[in-house]
């Protein structure tokens, strides 16, 4: 009974054991596979982009922190006040 059913779908995709690498359905799948391959490789670079440009803005917020840190670490200097006699 499954032997049959397996037969009938083989017969409806074009599918012959001699021939099964030039049917239509694997040529199909393969051109699936490749547009799918195409698309992830694109999600990739862009991806990576994306990840570089927020690197290099976690990098600018990082200096721009450091140098507010610098400032606010150093003690401020002791200044003599003159006054002026009247």
């Amino acid at each position: 009974m499954q032997f049959q059913k397996v037969v009938f779908v083989c017969f409806q995709k074009g599918i012959i054991s001699e021939n099964k690498w030039t049917s239509k359905w694997w040529s199909l799948e393969e051109k699936e596979k490749l547009k799918a391959e195409k698309e992830r490789k694109k999600l990739e670079e862009k991806k990576g982009k994306w990840m570089r440009m927020q690197a290099e803005e976690q990098m600018k917020a990082k200096k721009a922190n450091e140098k507010l840190e610098n400032i606010l670490r150093k003690k401020p200097k002791q200044r003599e006040e003159k006054f002026k006699s009247l």
